[in-house]
This record gives C-alpha cells, structure tokens and sequence, in this order.
C-alpha cells in the first residue's frame, strides 16, 4: 500500500502518541489538529506536522482544505483535553464533532475513524453485549461519546464522508514518555512501587486492551477503507474486576497494595463487549494477554520511575501551593470587600464632619461633603457602592437635621430633603454607570486586542507549518539520489541465496542507502541471545558481542513491536537507530546504525531504514528455504558437517567480505580419524555455537575443519579447551588458501 495521509484530530496523551508512532512506522504522512497548544507533550515522537487550533474553529475548513487527508482519525474517546467532569465539556465536545464532520464533508474526505468507547453501553449487563445491543449510557461521557456516534451515522447516510467507528474497551500499557497522564495501570504500578493508597471499586468489573493492540485496531481501520461503514466492539482481553488486577499487580511487583475500596463508586464500563464483528471485517485479533501486558507495563515503570516519582512529587506540591494560594486569595477577597465597606463608612465620617464644619465658617456652606462622598465611591467601586454611599449619604443628611432640632417627619416633608436625596440619586447613578461603562469598554478593548493577538498566533502557527511542509519536500528533493533506479540496483547485491553473503552484503547496502560507515547486524542464537554477526567498522562495536535484550528496555519494547528503534534521547549507550529482522513472527536478527548525524534521524531516513530491513528480512527467509531444500547436497547425511565444497565457499565468502564485514572469525582443523567423523561431529555440534561451522577437509580426510564467527585470536584459547572435553586438538588454518 502506498503512503497515506492521515489527519489526526484530538490533543496529545496516551493514546494518540501510541498512534503517531504506529502511523510512523507504517509510513504515512501525519497530520494533527491538537485542539490547544500543547506542543511539549508531543515531544519525542516521530516526525508530524501539527495544528494548534480548537476544534470549533472556523480555520478547521482551510486546515482540512489544505492538507487533503486520506483519511481522519477523531480521537474521541481518547482524548486528554476532556475531563468529562461537567455538562460544559459535553457541549463543547458535540460542538467539536459537528464542526469536524461538516468540514471534513465540505473537503471531500471520504474516511474517517471515530473513537468511542464500551461506555456507552452503561451499566449491569448480564450478558455479553453485541453491536445491536442498544445502548443505555449512564455518565455525560457515555452520552456525550454515543451523540458522536449518532453524528456519524448521519453523514454516512447523507454525505460522502464514511466513519467507522470502534468502541474500544479500557486501554493500558507502557507510554510515549513520563510526562503523560498516566493510564490505570501505570498509575497502580507506580502507587504499588511508590506505596500509595490506590483508590478504587474493587468489585467494578470491565474489559481492558493492550495499547498495541488497541493501535493496532485503529491502524487496521484507517488503512482498509473497504471495511463497511458503522460501529464495532473492539476485542480485548479478558472480562475481569479490579480486585483480579490488584492481585495481578501484587503479584508482578512483589509488592502488597493499599488498596481503598470504593464500593460502588459507578465510573467506567461494567460490561462484556464482544468484538468478533470487527475481527471478521478486519482480521484484527488481540494478541498481548493481560497478563503480558502489565509485565511489559511495569518494565517501562521502572525504567522510567525516577521521572515519574519527580512529576509526581512535583504536582503534589503545586497542587499543595495551589490549595494554599486559592486559600490566600480567598482572604484577600474577602479583605478587600472587608476594606470597601470601612472605607465607605469612614468617608461617610469625614463628609459627615465636612458637613458639620460647613454650619460653622461659612467658606465650607456652599460645599456638599456627602456628593463629594457619593462621587468618590461610585469612581472608585462603581454602581454597588453608590447605592451604599447614597442610602448612607440620605441616613445621615436627615440624621443630622433632627441633631439640630427637626421632627422627622417635617424633614421627610420638606421639599429641599427630597430634592436633595433624589440629586444623590443622580450623582450616585451617573458617575456610577459611568465608571462601568468605562469599565466595560476597557475589557471590550482588552479582550479585542486577546482576539487579535490570537489571530497573530493563528498566522505564525500557519506559517510554520508551511515551513515545515516546504522543509519536508526540499529534504525529499535532496535525498532524491535514492530514486527507484538506484535503490533496485544496490537491493539487488541482496538476491543471494547464502546467509554469509546476505550479512556482507546487506551491510554494504545499507551503507550506500542509509549513508552511515558504522554498521553492525546481531543474528539470535539458540539460548536466546543475540550473537554479532557482521560489522562495518571497529566504531560499530560498541555493543557486546553477545546481547541479551531482556538488558536493554529501550530497545526490547520497540523492536518486538516491528518498529524502528530511534535514539532520540542520544544515549551514548545505545545505537542512533535499530531496525528488526523478523521472520514467521520470530525477531532472528537487528540490525544497528551507529554515529549518525542528528539532522539525519528523520521520518524520511526511518521509514527508508524500516523497507531495507524488510528486504532483508525477504533475502534471509529466501536463503534458508534454499539451503533447507539443499541441505542433502551440503551436509554428510545425517550430520550437522558440511561438504568439502559447501565449506569452502563459506570461508571465501567470509573472507571476500572482510572488507566490509570486519567481524573476527577464525578456522581451526582438528585431527579427526576418519571412522570417527560423524561422532565427532557430532560432538562438535553439541559444544559449538549455531552460528558456528563444522565441515570435511579435502585436502585431508582425517581432519574436520571449524569456522567460528566473531572468535579473535584471544578467544582462541578458551575454543581449545571446549574441544579438549571431547578429546580433540585444533589448530588455527591460514586464510591464505582461500584468498586465491
């Protein structure tokens, strides 16, 4: 299948970082719209072009315009940016769906995969639920993910854009990196390891899917568009309860939970979707056990507790200032609304002494202390407390009246009483509306200016990404040296039908191809390990000669996915970049590119590495079957010895190639009466490595020749002593003979 483009719609997180490394590895092109800025969480992943646009945007169109994907994917379900804790998120999540279908329909996409969730269904099913059990959701989440589903359903009857859409069960496992919310398993590793009271339903009981797995199933529906519209369960692990993944979790830790219980607490899925639909439209089947999944889970914890136990740390005590400076804010607003109301009463004092001051000199009677009062309060606090300062201004003119002698209710009466509480009124309400008018206008042009500024940020954001697309194709015009023509002609030095010839020249192509001197493949042994084979350079030794993976985690978890290791965090102890050999699902060999440039560990460079290792892989399963097919014409019947012939060739082989294949092999002859070959040979097997050689010397019968792989002159000694065991001497044989 040719390269596709995907766009990707939803913010970084768990799962959608999951799915750019998978999309990566298959070579598509990626697309995001990450609905907020939240460029730092996609740190570390395989090289994409984002947009940091909220989904509701009208920009969306010109976006989805301009990329013109083959197909979308809605995270849904799956994304970080909704908490699902309000009726506010669920609004903006229909809003979000609605303005992403309808323009995705006005740009003529045709496939989209929608992201929802088995909690839809709600809850106490007593059986296992199929696609035609009817929904009953019981959260906003439920709800708000099956009205998604129903918007869907409507633009596939109505418009050319076609959504499948794949409910998928709880997902777990290992994460892009620490600095990601971490998923339920995560999150009870690190509480066991950390010992953290770890709260939850133990009797709430739900299915549960590897992240592998669950990418894998939405890989499978965003590449086959000829999976028919409409909905489907995605197949997970087994049907099971927290209290069952405690003691799991116990049990791989070593460690005993403080476990709350949470008796009924209701949150999640508690039913058993069955996914036997999509397996059948798809061919997707789970394949990590739960069992399988938290022990892979858990290796990445603890490679990865130190930052984890940091980010932890560190949120605790900014939630902890958080809590204390809310709490300080608190009390500030409650001072200064305090503080308001002595400054009132206190100015309500000084125009009150004004007033009295005013009856005495007769410089102070034609001022009005009590409207320099209402004045001052409506320009300093607005409306609210004009009316204050106006009630207490009118208390206080008529308190003062009655000091001098008055009746109440002659004051009350008195035309001048009223004509001067009504002028307070007016001066009160004027400057007052005044003043939030001003107020208004200010945040008008406040949140004006935000727009524009925003606006601003829109077209550098848009001017970046076209930088990085214009970026993107100058470096595919300048790796254009790597055209069909050319690459046929160096893959080609591939089509050999010997291993030994393969191993030489698959390092010399990917020298060529991939542009690095410093090139090593390891081949698996019988106990597992991973023994060097061939190697292009003394700098591509780095490594031990014999690697056993389960030591190397970084390594391990990418490559028995079938995806290409990249050293992005420059470990100096690692390789730039690791590509798998597999074959019938068993990883038989890596091969490992050493002391690349940085600016050439590209998406371009990886998905080129990721075909090599491909045909590769192709050249060594064509090269077994052969010699599989041949093996009577190569070895002694019976026997584990090669033909003088067969061996011969093995050894010029091994010798033409130590130009570009410097790793150290040796040739021994050990005497050998001729009736006792086979027995020996035998023998031999048993103590010898199965990448090493035994074969007939021609030029003496009584003798067997060994070729060993990687044996330098320093091992040869502890070679002697293995073959002392079954009563043998060797000796080391000239490379010179088969230099002619």
């Amino acid at each position: 299948m040719g390269t596709i483009k995907v766009l990707i719609v939803g913010s970084y997180g768990f799962f959608t970082n999951a799915l750019v490394q998978r999309l990566a590895k298959e070579g598509c092109e990626i697309y995001m719209i990450t609905g907020k800025n939240s460029k730092s969480k996609g740190r570390g992943l395989p090289k994409h072009i984002n947009y940091d646009f909220d989904l509701n945007d009208s920009l969306i169109q010109n976006i989805i315009d301009s990329i013109a994907p083959d197909a979308m994917v809605f995270m849904g379900a799956q994304d970080t940016s909704f908490y699902w804790d309000s009726n506010a998120d669920a609004a903006v999540y229909n809003a979000a769906v609605s303005n992403v279908l309808t323009c995705a329909s006005n740009a003529g996409v045709k496939h989209m995969v929608y992201l929802s969730s088995t909690d839809v269904y709600g809850m106490d099913y007593d059986t296992p639920v199929t696609e035609k059990t009817k929904p009953c959701p019981t959260s906003i989440r439920g709800l708000t993910l099956l009205n998604g589903e129903g918007q869907c359903k409507i633009y596939n009857e109505n418009t050319c854009l076609k959504s499948v859409v794949l409910r998928l069960p709880m997902v777990y496992g290992p994460q892009a990196n620490a600095e990601e919310a971490p998923n339920f398993m995560t999150r009870s590793l690190f509480y066991a390891r950390m010992d953290i009271p770890f709260e939850c339903d133990l009797d709430l009981e739900y299915k549960t899917i590897f992240i592998g797995d669950a990418v894998d199933a939405v890989y499978r529906a965003i590449a086959n568009t000829s999976i028919p519209k409409g909905t489907y369960n995605v197949e997970g692990n087994s049907y099971v309860s927290n209290r069952e993944i405690i003691n799991m979790v116990e049990k791989i830790t070593q460690k005993k939970m403080r476990v709350v219980d949470q008796k009924s607490a209701g949150k999640g899925c508690t039913c058993n979707p069955v996914g036997s639909l999509y397996e059948k439209a798809s061919g997707y089947k789970p394949i990590v056990t739960m069992e399988s999944g938290i022990e892979r889970t858990y290796k990445w914890v603890i490679s990865n507790f130190g930052a984890m136990r940091e980010i932890f740390e560190t949120k605790k005590k900014k939630n902890d200032n958080a809590a204390w400076e809310e709490s300080k804010k608190r009390m500030k607003n409650i001072a200064k609304g305090l503080l308001s109301y002595i400054e009132s009463i206190a100015l309500c004092a000084l125009a009150c002494l004004g007033t009295y001051l005013a009856s005495e000199y007769t410089i102070l009677s034609g001022i009005d202390f009590f409207v320099i009062y209402i004045i001052i309060m409506s320009v300093v606090y607005s409306v609210t407390h004009s009316y204050i300062s106006i009630f207490l201004s009118s208390i206080m003119y008529v308190a003062m009246k009655m000091a001098v002698g008055l009746e109440f209710t002659d004051i009350i009466m008195d035309y001048t009483t009223l004509v001067r509480i009504l002028f307070y009124f007016l001066v009160g309400i004027l400057v007052g509306y005044s003043k939030d008018r001003l107020k208004l206008k200010n945040v008008e042009l406040m949140e004006e200016k935000a727009a524009q500024q925003e606006e601003l940020e829109r077209i550098y954001d848009i001017s970046e990404r076209h930088i990085q697309i214009k970026k993107m194709f100058e470096e595919r015009l300048i790796n254009y040296d790597n055209s069909i023509a050319k690459v046929y002609s160096i893959v080609s030095q591939l089509d050999l039908l010997d291993p030994e010839k393969i191993v030489s020249s698959a390092l010399d192509v990917i020298m060529q191809i991939m542009g690095v001197n410093d090139v090593a493949i390891y081949v698996k042994s019988n106990e597992g390990l991973y023994r060097m084979t061939g190697c292009s350079s003394r700098r591509a030794q780095k490594m031990k000669n014999i690697i056993n993976l389960d030591d190397y985690d970084a390594l391990e978890g990418v490559l028995l996915e079938e995806r290409i290791f990249v050293n992005r965090k420059m470990d100096a102890n690692l390789p730039s970049m690791v590509a798998p050999v597999f074959s019938e699902q068993n990883m038989i060999y890596m091969i490992m590119l050493f002391n690349m440039d940085f600016d050439k560990m590209t998406l371009y460079q990886e998905n080129l590495f990721s075909v090599l290792s491909k045909i590769i892989a192709s050249s060594f399963e064509k090269a077994y079957r052969y010699q599989n097919d041949t093996k009577d014409s190569r070895y002694m019947p019976g026997t584990k010895i090669l033909l003088a012939e067969a061996f011969t060739e093995i050894v010029k082989t091994k010798v033409k190639g130590a130009g570009t294949n410097i790793a150290d092999f040796a040739v021994l002859k050990a005497p050998v009466d001729s009736s006792q070959l086979m027995e020996k040979g035998a023998q031999l097997a048993g103590i010898l490595r199965d990448n090493d050689y035994i074969g007939l010397n021609a030029k003496d019968p009584n003798s067997l020749l060994l070729l060993l792989n990687n044996t330098s002159e320093k091992d040869l000694p502890f070679v002697y002593k293995k073959i002392a065991r079954i009563d043998l001497t060797a000796e080391v044989v000239s490379l010179d003979e088969y230099r002619l």
